[in-house]
């Protein structure tokens, strides 16, 4: 009997229906954003270069990099420069800012970096240009490499100022409370790029997103075919049909699962492809990102497998509920009246895991709260299966 109700959901038709929904989906919300964020080895652009010098630092340091061998960082760039000297002394570029040695060159890089007056960013990228034309690295790795250390020199600044000028009340005192804790035990932060945490996280919630639609395609079909058809009156008739709500139940349960799974899956092997892998046991607290992660001990990885379970919890309870409200309906109009706004409710919590477990998620900004993003997908889940608990009890008709 289960196998049969299984052959109920699985239908050819529907199968080649979410086929087409998530090969039109995957082309426009989620492969771009892979695109965005895969390292090659071809052309340049600086998420790509940074990326690369970011995991250079990895291999050397590790995933934490101390003061003693952030300065080993500096000196590395500093003796890649070196071989510009003979540069400085003879384009006219570097005498008409009263440029004269490698010292005087460093000295105006600080000062244009930092906006000082009468210091002009523009005349030190050409500077840096005519540099980088006589060593072995390109002027996108010095502008990424600087843009680096200034993150590193500046990521407590940055995420004191992010945290006083997007957040108030108990969120903010619980930020700042976090962030002084976590400057304690790491430091300036990890060199896990920003890109792969706030792409990864939309990459996500898009995924939630869909799953949330698609479960209306397996959810909801069997049951109201069954009442439209007077199905399950005959089948409450016997013993065994009485035993069916539960059948059914189980097999929508089991096809659910089995298909976030399959999708997520697939999905996480698509992003480990971006070369992101690499960074998996960084804590999401980096010197690169100016949010401030509300947890202290959570690793790149792991926050993926965070963002996972919520996308699981939150589909299967929008497809118990689902499951029950079609159920109670006689015909499909009836039950996409009902089950539509479930699924709208589904994609706002889908859209509220945005910068989960970071302090600019919307939920944790409204109460403070950490781990408030657990709350409503966990709500949803014990809801779906209390609803089918009920709905066994009642058999409905």
């Amino acid at each position: 009997m289960f196998v049969q109700e299984l052959k109920k959901i699985w239908t050819k038709e529907r199968i080649l229906l979410i086929a087409v929904i998530v090969s039109a989906f995957t082309a426009t919300f989620l492969l771009p954003r892979l695109r965005a964020v895969t390292v090659t080895q071809e052309g340049e652009d600086a998420f790509g270069t940074r990326t690369e010098i970011t995991r250079d630092w990895l291999i050397r340091y590790g995933e934490e990099i101390t003061p003693q061998e952030f300065e080993q960082i500096k000196q590395r760039y500093s003796e890649s420069l070196s071989a510009g000297q003979a540069v400085i002394s003879t384009e006219p570029c570097f005498a008409e800012n009263q440029v004269f040695t490698y010292d005087d060159y460093l000295a105006y890089m600080q000062n244009a970096l930092n906006g000082a007056d009468g210091f002009s960013y523009d005349a030190f990228r050409k500077m840096r240009d005519l540099i980088s034309a006589n060593t072995a690295y390109s002027a996108m790795y010095y502008q990424e490499y600087e843009r680096l250390m200034q993150n590193y020199e500046n990521s407590m600044e940055r995420k004191a100022y992010e945290n006083e000028r997007t957040l108030s009340g108990r969120a903010k005192e619980t930020a700042a409370s976090v962030l002084g804790t976590l400057r304690q035990a790491k430091g300036p932060g990890s060199p896990l790029p920003d890109e792969f945490v706030l792409s990864a996280n939309r990459y996500f919630v898009n995924i939630s997103v869909l799953c949330t639609i698609l479960t209306l395609l397996i959810a909801a079909p069997v049951m109201v075919n069954d009442n439209g058809s007077n199905i399950r009156q005959e089948q409450y008739s016997s013993k065994t049909g009485r035993k069916i709500y539960r059948i059914q139940y189980l097999s929508m349960l089991f096809s659910l699962s089995a298909f976030t799974a399959a999708i997520l899956f697939g999905y996480f092997l698509l992003w480990k492809n971006t070369g992101a892998d690499a960074f998996y046991h960084c804590s999401i607290f980096s010197f690169q990102i100016t949010e401030i992660p509300i947890f202290t001990n959570i690793e790149y990885g792991s926050y993926l497998s965070v963002l996972i379970l919520l996308v699981f919890l939150l589909t299967n309870g929008i497809g118990g509920i689902v499951f029950y409200l079609s159920g109670t309906s006689q015909n499909h109009t009836e039950m996409l009246m009902k089950t539509l706004p479930v699924i709208f409710a589904g994609i706002l919590v889908s859209l509220s895991f945005e910068d989960a477990l970071f302090s600019e998620n919307l939920f944790f900004r409204m109460t403070g709260i950490k781990g408030i993003e657990f709350i409503p997908a966990g709500l949803i889940f014990t809801a779906g299966v209390w609803v089918n608990r009920k709905g066994r009890r009642t058999h409905l008709p």
